[in-house]
């Protein structure tokens, strides 16, 4: 799997505030003390989800998007018949296929 150059960084971000968060969460001792941890981990969670929300409403995982359409794709739907076979390798029929295409 070829990880975009924005994954990378969001893996990596997501790895250090996890590790982050797992250091300052740890206690010497077995007391109760200050909600800081939470504190932490809440802020820094909540950071991520903002980050990664910010990224999906952007489009940076909407699948095709070419620049120059400025983010935008028109498609059309296709259609075509294709031969089915089954495990043995007889023909059954077809069946009808569709997907939508960008319009160039």
């Amino acid at each position: 799997m070829t990880l975009s150059p924005f994954k990378k960084l969001a893996l990596a971000a997501l790895a250090i505030a996890t590790v982050a968060t797992g250091t300052i969460a740890t206690n010497d001792t077995a007391e109760a003390k200050p909600k800081g941890a939470f504190i932490a981990g809440a802020i820094i969670g909540g950071t991520a989800g903002l980050i990664a929300g910010s990224a999906y409403g952007h489009g940076y995982y909407g699948g095709y998007r070419p620049a120059y359409y400025g983010g935008y794709v028109p498609t059309r739907r296709v259609c075509e018949f294709r031969p089915r076979f089954n495990k043995w390798g007889h023909y059954v029929g077809t069946k009808r296929v569709c997907w939508r295409a960008p319009i160039y």
